[in-house]
């Protein structure tokens, strides 16, 4: 599949198709939060609180509370998202948990995965980020983005955990999004 030529009016267009979906989307999680048991929304609301966050439960946003103050960590973590698939290339798709062909590496996102292991050597090699330890999903996408860095880089601890793989959206997993409401 060609890649799509980002015009500003194509993304123009495609910034307008993804604003028209927002209502819906809204609605969608309204309803979601209206039919929801009452002893899960004590629980969500609980969680929220614990986190110092708070759920509105209108419309199922999340945010910070003016309270909040970010957690003093003894760790650097630097978080890289997968490099470019069909699924994320428009029109979108829910990839979840699938692992098919079109959820995999394009071409260009072995580049973007070649180039982000590039950028972390040259972070290391200026002592700017020594990663010790490297997680990954267990989605093939996610694994393709992290091995250039991994076979570059072998002091680094590498695993893969389940826990980390996307969320499933159940049927809607690699469906087009345009094509879910």
């Amino acid at each position: 599949m060609a890649e799509a030529a980002w015009t500003p009016e194509l993304l123009s267009r495609r910034y307008e198709e993804i604003k028209s979906c927002i209502p819906q989307q809204l609605e969608a999680y309204g309803r979601f939060l209206r039919e929801a048991a009452p002893e899960d929304l004590r629980r969500w609301q609980q969680i929220a609180e614990d986190l110092k966050l708070e759920l509105n439960l209108e419309n199922g946003r999340i945010k910070y509370k003016k309270e909040f103050q970010p957690l003093e960590l003894p760790v650097e973590i630097c978080y890289i998202r997968h490099g470019k698939t069909e699924g994320n290339t428009e029109p979108r798709v829910f990839q979840g948990q699938v692992d098919y062909a079109n959820n995999q590496l394009t071409q260009q996102g072995q580049q973007q995965a070649a180039a982000a292991a590039a950028k972390l050597a040259a972070m290391a090699a200026a002592k700017e980020f020594l990663p010790d330890l490297l997680l990954s999903s267990p989605l093939l996408r996610a694994v393709q983005t992290a091995q250039p860095f991994v076979d570059a880089n072998p002091k680094p601890f590498f695993r893969v955990l389940p826990e980390l793989a996307e969320m499933a959206f159940g049927e809607w997993d690699n469906q087009k999004a345009r094509n879910t409401f």
